[in-house]
């Protein structure tokens, strides 16, 4: 048989509707049958190109014609017609969707079936694919078709010919004319370049043979990996990291990413997130010897803290962009200029990735690159992949890319980024348009403890960060090194054990539906908390023994106790000291006492950055002396709204519990008698109920409550009924006042109870803040959606007219939606009064009605029991009440005291409250390793007049901007410095800086990150 014509059904009108959301096998089907029709001896038998025909209105002649008829013509073709033309002598393909199969049934009726090499035969398929997207685009493009058929023809009939005569350079040279005519039709719509940047995204267990194969082949690939993943492939197949290495030398291949793993970074703080690329960073120097300049991963990671991260770690551009789930500003673009919430701006690429292995993307390739081309300064399509592609059509791409740019020039993102222009138009975006999926995702896939992970990692955290504080101020007072590399390497016993330990972060899944990789893919051991708990103990007991030494050196001959503030502001915190001997005199940094058969506790003052003593025993404390290691602390300036007065029992002053009542300095909170949650926080005087507490099951649909009254409609209520059962007071001062409530939670439908509950409410003397226990025993579980299924409790306020604010990355933000993700603080506040809600690291929240919020505690897979929040009032800077919530003091008892600089002082002090000290560390950074001027040779204990810094010796400030305000900071150190200069993350200088004194001035810009290196002595 011989084919007098090839013709293609299309199950539309014509190319201008042509279909572009059908599903996997029907597309596939309309696919392949395009490229099919364009098989070498198809056209050589035929003398002629393919050519298309609606279904609904097929051809009456069809004798010698070789028909495809996709599935998704099924439906559209008449009945009886695929019959009736078979019988007219031709040739039909129905119910084909693979190529080889679809080749093979149009080749079977052929008298002579000549041998041509598959890899001609895939040259010619891809034509056949690239005519047909040049035909789409041309109309997505709203042009006329204006390809020159005669001579696409005469010159694919020559390749073919050639073809069957076994002649590879007439076959390459005839298609290339071929391409060329493609590549005239697109020049006349869009003269310039567009590109194709094809995405392989890695993962330990897919580095296989197939990796091989592409790591091998010349076109432009970039390859999306978290450090962690790449070790973990070096480990078991070193070669391919080698050839992964020669790839990226040969700008073959360019690497995306720079974090050590997927984990959780918007709702970690700022010092996780710069570990996470420090160490990251470090694993791809050490591999490839050299470090990504383009940022992506693959789950959810975006935040507006972002931009600045990336460039002060030297990124050029980042994947602006999700490939899982999660909400985020998602107008594509395929380059912006995004600005992050400190004004930095970096190139990022927001285009979605079509995903490389669906036949259903290269239905909409056309249309997506038409987007692109009409909307964008530079046209480009991403197209995301494992790196085994089993569908043929992204290799299609490759082959039309190697004769010439038909439908976009392969580019590395590197390439891309370079060789593109800068738009000019700034995209900024709020923190409230990001939404991460990580609660829900947690709960759908049942793992354990989806809220208490992240207060349990960031109280890991804070404890580690302030050992960190404590043996660097050390050795800075030494004259040492500051080892930051070993703390970096100590981090990863605290890290590995974060919110996603138990789970292999990064896990494809997420993005795939296929199964997560084991944890041990990605360093994690599954035994990694109670390590971590373990190693934290000796640690910040260490750590805080050392700086001890050096604050206690040449002091008095009393024994005490010395409590450290790692935090860079002045604290009042309630600590308990075993071995107390006797109340120490309220006097210098003892502002409370509260001595009795229960609590052993005072109320201290501790300078930020400093330090404060108290003694064991009831003596007179000891006046401060001239000279100090540290500053020596001002006296308390109280910028407190106290507006009542308490006394002290003792002395016949009203108690600081009664019945249902609280009180201290600053407010009363009143306990409601039915429920046993807070009724009210009022100031003293005619001032309105700042905010009220309960706890409450929240059920996954309204439940309807009959009413009490006849002919009263049935209520309606999404929450269960809190009943108390019985209340005691714990304490009544002089220092602490506190209840016990007890009781049950209860179905408002059956009356049956759904948990027990206890909550404990304490307030202290000296400290404007409300403390909050609960614990609750459930007899009812939460089951499904973690958003509309939980226990939680609940706040409520009543002015309208007050603005919530939450956290972000230790930075205040505001939010959208009913959803709120927040594990430092939720902020209420008005032009008068500011109420923040202090959860302790537990992150999600939902607006559950006007002026009210729920914090929730326990959704399904929730193990915890036990919660604390606090509630402070009027506190204008709520960074700083969150770090004193995760944050406690450290209290290190000695065996003399009081120091010799006097009973408080500290060593840094910043005259702004918006910004906070995060951390102390080595001078620059070389390679994501931490370098160090000369360590000076151990010694002992300075003396006391020469605990100072040793000539030349640098370090490190790390501080951050909390609350989105731009102003000039003064930091005044323990010495005037010599030299002082702000730099980047990667040590080169972005600013020296002015000195006056024992202060370093600078600017803050909002929610910026401020590395200061300092240096003492005569600075070479």
């Amino acid at each position: 048989m011989k084919y007098d014509e090839i013709l293609i059904l299309i199950p539309s009108h014509g190319l201008e509707d042509f279909p572009t959301d059908l599903a996997e096998k029907p597309a596939a089907g309309l696919l392949n049958a395009f490229a099919v029709a364009w098989h070498p001896v198809l056209l050589a038998q035929s003398r002629t190109i393919p050519r298309w025909n609606r279904s609904d209105l097929p051809p009456e002649e069809t004798a010698n014609r070789l028909i495809f008829v996709p599935a998704a013509c099924d439906k559209s073709v008449p009945s009886g017609w695929i019959a009736e033309a078979r019988r007219a002598g031709a040739v039909v393909l129905a119910g084909l969707t693979d190529r080889e199969e679809l080749a093979a049934a149009a080749l079977e009726p052929l008298a002579e079936k000549p041998h041509v090499a598959d890899d001609v035969v895939a040259d010619f398929y891809a034509l056949g694919t690239a005519w047909l997207q040049m035909e789409l685009l041309t109309r997505h493009m709203h042009h006329f078709s204006s390809v020159d058929e005669s001579q696409l023809q005469r010159e694919a009939v020559a390749a073919a010919d050639a073809a069957l005569a076994a002649d590879p350079e007439a076959v390459r040279a005839h298609l290339r004319t071929c391409f060329e005519a493609l590549l005239e039709v697109r020049e006349r719509f869009y003269p310039v370049d567009c590109y194709l940047l094809d995405l392989c995204l890695l993962i330990p267990r897919l580095a296989d043979a197939h990796l091989d194969r592409l790591l091998a082949s010349p076109g432009p690939v970039n390859y999306l990996a978290t450090a962690a993943d790449l070790e973990a492939i070096a480990a078991e197949r070193p070669e391919t990291i080698a050839a992964m290495k020669a790839a990226w030398d040969e700008r073959r291949a360019d690497l995306i990413g720079g974090e050590w793993n997927d984990a959780p970074t918007p709702l970690l703080p700022v010092e996780s997130v710069l570990w996470q690329f420090r160490r990251g960073r470090a694993a791809f120097r050490k591999l490839f010897d050299r470090v990504p300049r383009t940022w992506g991963r693959r789950r959810f990671g975006l935040s507006t803290q972002l931009p600045q991260i990336l460039h002060r770690f030297g990124y050029h551009s980042a994947l602006h962009l999700v490939m899982d789930d999660g909400l985020y500003p998602d107008a594509e673009q395929s380059k912006i200029r995004w600005e992050g919430c400190d004004g930095t701006i970096i190139d990022a690429i927001t285009r979605i990735p079509l995903a490389a292995d669906s036949a259903a993307s290269y239905l909409r390739f056309a249309q997506r690159m038409a987007e692109s081309m009409e909307q964008d300064h530079v046209a480009a399509v991403l197209l995301a992949h494992w790196p085994e592609v089993k569908s043929p059509w992204l290799e299609d791409l490759r082959r039309i890319h190697s004769y010439l740019p038909v439908l976009g020039r392969f580019v590395t993102l590197d390439e891309f980024v370079e060789q593109t222009d800068t738009p000019g138009r700034l995209s900024r975006y709020e923190e409230a348009e990001y939404l991460t999926p990580f609660f829900i995702q947690a709960v759908a896939r049942r793992e354990a403890d989806p809220v208490s992970r992240f207060a349990d990692y960031l109280s890991r955290r804070a404890r580690f960060d302030a050992g960190c504080w404590f043996r660097a101020l050390a050795a800075v007072l030494r004259g040492r090194a500051v080892d930051s590399a070993g703390e970096d390497e100590q981090a990863a016993i605290v890290e590995e054990a974060g919110p996603d330990a138990d789970r292999g972060v990064g896990s494809p899944d997420v993005q795939s539906g296929q199964t997560a990789t084991a944890a041990s893919e990605h360093g994690q051991t599954g035994m990694s908390a109670p390590r971590a708990e373990g190693f934290l103990d000796s640690f910040v007991a260490e750590a805080a023994e050392s700086l001890a030494g050096v604050v206690m050196s040449g002091g008095g001959d009393r024994p005490g106790f010395l409590v450290l503030n790692p935090l860079s502001f002045t604290r009042r915190v309630s600590v308990e000291l075993e071995g107390l001997e006797a109340p120490p005199p309220v006097d210098g940094p003892v502002k409370a006492v509260q001595f009795d058969d229960e609590r052993r506790a005072v109320v201290v003052e501790v300078p930020g950055a400093g330090f404060a003593w108290v003694p064991r025993h009831a003596h007179e404390q000891t006046p401060p002396a001239e000279h100090s290691v540290g500053r020596i602390a001002n006296p308390s300036k109280d910028s407190s709204r106290a507006g009542g007065r308490i006394g002290n029992p003792s002395h016949g002053g009203p108690a600081m519990a009664e019945e249902d009542v609280l009180r201290n300095e600053w407010f009363e909170v009143y306990l409601h008698a039915e429920t046993g949650g807070i009724a009210q926080i009022k100031e003293y005087g005619r001032r309105p109920n700042r905010l009220s507490q309960q706890l409450a099951f929240r059920f996954p649909r309204e439940k309807e409550i009959p009413s009490a009254g006849e002919g009263q409609p049935p209520s309606k209520t999404l929450y269960s009924l809190m009943r108390r059962k019985s209340a005691r007071i714990a304490s009544a001062g002089p220092a602490c006042g506190e209840i016990v409530c007890e009781g049950e939670l209860i179905d408002p439908e059956t009356g049956g109870a759904l948990a027990d509950y206890r909550q404990t409410v304490r307030v202290w003397r000296g400290r404007p803040v409300v403390e909050i226990e609960i614990e609750l025993d459930l007899q009812h579980t939460s089951e499904g959606d973690p958003w509309s299924n939980y226990y939680a409790s609940r706040f409520a306020w009543n002015d309208s007219a007050a603005v919530l604010t939450r956290s972000v990355q230790q930075g205040a933000h505001g939010y959208r939606g009913e959803r709120i993700e927040s594990p430092w603080f939720l902020e209420i506040a008005t032009d008068e009064h500011r109420t923040t809600i202090l959860p302790h690291g537990l992150p999600f929240h939902r607006i559950s009605g006007p002026r009210m919020v729920d914090t929730v505690l326990i959704p399904e897979g929730e193990t915890r029991r036990r919660f604390r929040i606090t509630v402070a009032i009027d506190a204008d800077y709520p960074m700083q009440l969150a770090l004193d919530a995760l944050a406690p003091v450290t209290v290190v008892g000695t065996e003399t005291g009081p120091p010799r600089v006097g009973p408080s002082g500290w060593f840094f002090h910043l005259d702004l409250k918006n910004v906070q000290i995060t951390r102390i560390a080595a001078r620059g950074v070389d390679g994501g390793q931490w370098t160090v001027d000369s360590v000076t040779e151990e010694a002992a204990l300075p003396a006391p007049d020469s605990a100072l810094p040793t000539p030349n010796s640098a370090f490190v400030l790390r501080l951050i901007e909390t609350d989105g305000r731009h102003r000039q900071a003064r930091l005044r150190c323990f010495r005037a410095p010599a030299a002082a200069r702000q730099c980047d993350f990667q040590g080169n200088t972005v600013a020296n800086l002015r000195i006056e004194g024992d202060a370093v001035l600078f600017d803050v810009t909002p929610h910026e990150i401020i590395d200061l290196e300092l240096r003492f002595g005569d600075a070479p």
